[in-house]
């Protein structure tokens, strides 16, 4: 430390979030098989518009295609040892996400902020090999996984960009069953204990239904992978 250091003014103490930024997504599938990691990949596709039009505009052109994805963040408590947030998707996926507060400020590869819900579903892919019937059309059951990933910067644009991703996992009827009264709980927003019915469906999810012989040979029926740009 320097004689004159005292003198300087203390660093700025970060400030956390209480609410994700709001996000303008692309769906990404056709440049990523679902295997490849993403966290490096640039696609020059992106790359190029960015680098042609103004922020803006590239946000308006996002918003037109036809897979757009749209996250918003909201408070729904500030319970002092778990707050939650509601992540409400609009666009190619509807519907609200509450997840822990406290993944939102980790700004780790480690911890995303991930959260879970049971959604009707008209499609499920269940491959022949493994004794389904490849991709049928109908009323089914799915268990979607969000998952919002850390900010990155590897585009060149003014804001941020994060990646995220939905995974879809067709429910056999004991899933269902399994799972449903504990999607209901999730559901109910105003509930103090909404962070303890997320982690009873997480628990469920990872402790129970990926640990069986089926899961283990086919964990995820499809996926939907995106980048997102802050707004």
């Amino acid at each position: 430390m320097g004689i004159f250091d005292i003198f300087d003014d203390p660093p700025p103490k970060q400030v956390k979030a209480k609410t994700l930024e709001n996000l303008s997504c692309i769906n990404i599938n056709e440049w990523n098989d679902g295997y490849t990691n993403t966290g490096d990949q640039v696609i020059d596709f992106i790359k190029n518009k960015i680098e042609t039009v103004s922020y803006e505009k590239f946000i308006s052109f996002l918003k037109k295609r036809d897979e757009y994805l749209r996250i918003t963040d909201e408070v729904l408590n500030n319970e002092k040892v778990n707050p939650m947030n509601n992540l409400q998707l609009k666009g190619q996926i509807n519907g609200f996400f509450p997840y822990p507060r406290h993944f939102l400020n980790l700004n780790s590869e480690d911890f995303d902020m991930v959260s879970y819900r049971v959604a009707d579903s008209a499609i499920r892919y269940v491959p022949e090999e493994i004794g389904g019937k490849g991709m049928e059309k109908g009323n089914f059951k799915c268990l979607e996984i969000l998952t919002i990933h850390d900010q990155m910067n590897k585009y060149p644009c003014k804001n941020p960009s994060r990646g995220a991703g939905i995974q879809f996992v067709d429910l056999d009827d004991d899933e269902f069953e399994l799972l449903k009264p504990l999607d209901n709980k999730l559901r109910k927003y105003k509930d103090p204990k909404l962070y303890d019915h997320w982690y009873a469906m997480w628990s469920a999810i990872y402790k129970e239904i990926f640990k069986t012989k089926k899961r283990k040979q086919f964990p995820i029926n499809r996926y939907q992978s995106y980048t997102c740009f802050g707004e």
